[in-house]
Order: structure tokens, then C-alpha cells, then sequence
């Protein structure tokens, strides 16, 4: 079970006061801005951006920002100068002046969108439920099904993912199922992967999410600062906070420290 962060302080301050610089990674959804019924209606708060500002204008500090959103979609919500996008659970990377995925993109977005339409002709007459192409991925949202239609929603899930071709991989998270590629690389190989490309070896590194997909961040880095978002018992992070209030909190007592 993952500790309450605030009662390791200490430790976490010697931790990171042993290396530099520091590799910083945070999830959107649930831990930069709160979790809201329709993913266009994320915000980053204006209080998480300067904070946000505060720390990426350290020279010391390098920072990224994972999603599951497009690389684009989270590009234009989170938009602070020099900062690393990760969008797709780590199958689009961009920083400044480079770009990076595992796959290859014109090949997947084709058969992205003809899976988005099946998922379309199965799904969007549920009333809520909503079909979200990210280019690499395609997200099936459920969060707003209307009462009443759960079980038939349940019930052509089943249906549709039995008959899910081998090509494709299905990720459950926040009243979300995500379909991607079915490749070797997820949210922690593309962490590690930026620390390599930046050439930082000895850096520290610190992740902070709350999705199921952050997990696989959590275990790629089991010496680090991994920090989950919300109550869970099961998350093989090392710290847990509340919530991204608590979140922007950490990053004020993150900045004090250099």
C-alpha cells in the first residue's frame, strides 16, 4: 500500500537533494486538473499553472507531461515553455524541436479510425456515451451513461472486445475503455525513454498519476518518486497524495527544495 506522502517528506527531500537534475512526470486527468463528465472540459487551473511555471523555469528541472489524450489535445492544455508532451500512454513523445513514437503512425491511424467506426456503430446509440479518436488510440467514455443502460453497455463491451482483432489492445481506466495498438510500450517505457534521449542517467525522477495506465509508470520506476492520485491499496506507487489540490501542493513544497 502506497504511503501517505506528506509522512516521508524528509525522506523524499534527501532522495532528491543526492541527484540532479530532476525528471519530473505528471499525469492530466486526475491529477494535474480534477476528473469532469466530458474530457473537452478539462482545464488547467490557473493556480496548477503558475505553479506548474514556477518549477519549469528551474535549470535543474526538466518536466513532462504523460496522457492518454492526443499529443496535441494535451499540448494545447498544457502549454508551459521547454516541457516534454506525452500523448497516447506514451505513443506520441515530443520535445522541443523533436518527436518520437514506437509505432508507425500513418499505418495505426487508419486502422484507428476504422476501429473508432465500429465502436460508433455499436455504442453511440447508448444515450452518454461517447467515442474519442485520438489518432493512436480511440477511447469509448462512459462516465455520462445514462441510468438504466448499463447492463446493455456491459453487455456489447463483451461482445465487441471477444471479437477484437489481435492488432489491437484494450485498456480499462476512469469509466473509460481506451483500444491502442497491441505493442510492447506503454507509459514507463516512454518515461525511460526520455531520460535516455536527454541523456540525464543519474537524474532523479519523479511520477505522479491516477490512472490504471500510470501503474505500468510505477513499475518501471520502483526506486524513484512514484506518487498515485486518490485512495488505492493496490497501486505499486511508493507515495499516494489525495487529490490535485494536494497535487499543486506538492509542487509549492517541490520548488521550495532548490
Amino acid at each position: 500500500m502506497p504511503a501517505l506522502l506528506w509522512d516521508h517528506l524528509p525522506q523524499v527531500q534527501e532522495s532528491l537533494q543526492k541527484h540532479q537534475p530532476w525528471l519530473i512526470f505528471t499525469d492530466f486527468d486526475g491529477t494535474l486538473s480534477p476528473i469532469v463528465d466530458q474530457p473537452s472540459q478539462a482545464v488547467l487551473a490557473p493556480e496548477m499553472r503558475q505553479a506548474l511555471l514556477v518549477l519549469v523555469q528551474r535549470p535543474h528541472i526538466r518536466f513532462a507531461v504523460v496522457s492518454g489524450r492526443s499529443l496535441e489535445d494535451i499540448r494545447q492544455r498544457v502549454d508551459l515553455p521547454g516541457i516534454i508532451h506525452v500523448g497516447n500512454h506514451g505513443l506520441e513523445i515530443a520535445g522541443p524541436g523533436w518527436h518520437f513514437s514506437p509505432i508507425h503512425p500513418s499505418e495505426t491511424r487508419e486502422r484507428i479510425l476504422s476501429l473508432a467506426k465500429e465502436l460508433e456503430a455499436v455504442f453511440l446509440d447508448l444515450p452518454g456515451v461517447l467515442i474519442e479518436n485520438k489518432s493512436l488510440t480511440v477511447s469509448l467514455h462512459y462516465r455520462c451513461l445514462a441510468e438504466g443502460f448499463a447492463s446493455q453497455f456491459n453487455a456489447r463491451l463483451k461482445t465487441f472486445t471477444e471479437q477484437l482483432p489481435a492488432a489491437f489492445a484494450m485498456l480499462h481506466g476512469h469509466c473509460v475503455v481506451d483500444f491502442r495498438p497491441h505493442v510492447q510500450w506503454h507509459k514507463g517505457d516512454a518515461c525511460l525513454w526520455i531520460k535516455n534521449r536527454l541523456g540525464l542517467a543519474d537524474a532523479a525522477m519523479i511520477y505522479i498519476g491516477d490512472d490504471r495506465t500510470d501503474e505500468d509508470a510505477f513499475a518501471a520506476l520502483p526506486n524513484e518518486v512514484t506518487i498515485v492520485v486518490g485512495f488505492n491499496a493496490k497501486s505499486k506507487a511508493r507515495f499516494s497524495l489525495a487529490d490535485p489540490s494536494a497535487v499543486r501542493t506538492f509542487w509549492k513544497w517541490l520548488a521550495d527544495q532548490g
